[in-house]
Parts: C-alpha cells; sequence; structure tokens
C-alpha cells in the first residue's frame, strides 16, 4: 500500500511539474526528458535519492523566486511560506515507505 502511494504521488508530482516547466503542450521527446529528472518509485535507492535532492533543490528555488516576486509586487507572503512546510511532511512520509531510502535521504 505504501509503496502504491508513493508511486501514485510521484506520478502526481511528474504531471504537475512537466506540465509547469513546459507549458501544456509538449513534445513527447521533451516529456520523457522531463520525467527522466524526476524520482521514480522504481529507480534504485541511490539514484532514487540523488533525483530526488536535486529536485527538491529546483521546487524551493521556483518556490523563493514566486513568493519574492509576489512579496515585491506588495503581496503579503507570510501565509504562502507558513504553508509551505506540511507539503515537506507529505514527502517525508512518502519516502518514509521505502525503508531502503532512509538512510540515504532523510539523514
Amino acid at each position: 500500500k505504501k509503496f502504491l502511494d508513493l508511486d501514485a504521488g510521484l506520478a502526481d508530482m511528474r504531471n504537475y511539474i512537466i506540465k509547469d516547466l513546459s507549458g501544456s503542450a509538449v513534445s513527447e521527446q521533451e516529456a520523457k526528458r522531463l520525467a527522466d529528472q524526476i524520482p521514480s518509485a522504481y529507480d534504485p535507492p541511490e539514484k532514487f535519492a540523488s533525483k530526488m535532492k536535486q529536485f527538491l533543490n529546483s521546487v524551493d528555488e521556483k518556490i523563493d523566486k514566486r513568493v519574492n516576486l509576489l512579496g515585491a509586487s506588495g503581496y503579503r507572503v507570510d501565509e504562502v511560506k507558513s504553508q509551505i512546510d506540511p507539503l515537506d511532511d507529505q514527502l517525508i512520509n512518502l519516502i518514509s515507505s521505502r525503508p531502503d531510502l532512509k538512510d540515504l535521504f532523510l539523514k
């Protein structure tokens, strides 16, 4: 069950990110290239951890840029920042469903 939850969560994340990075119209080749950069539940542990760390860094950078842009435009961003932490907790729960990743990723 936990593996299926991880696989489904990663698939949702992959679809969202591909659309966000490339727009709604994307070639099959571009979709494959983007998908290969996102961790898969079937990746070996070391590869999964490496892809996930790189992915999280990219997401953090993108969130920071958007939050800073909103803040510079006069929007109150304190609430936005406080909503990001629960997403990190959900991700940790997903990773925890793969015991082989705990030592590699959750240190």
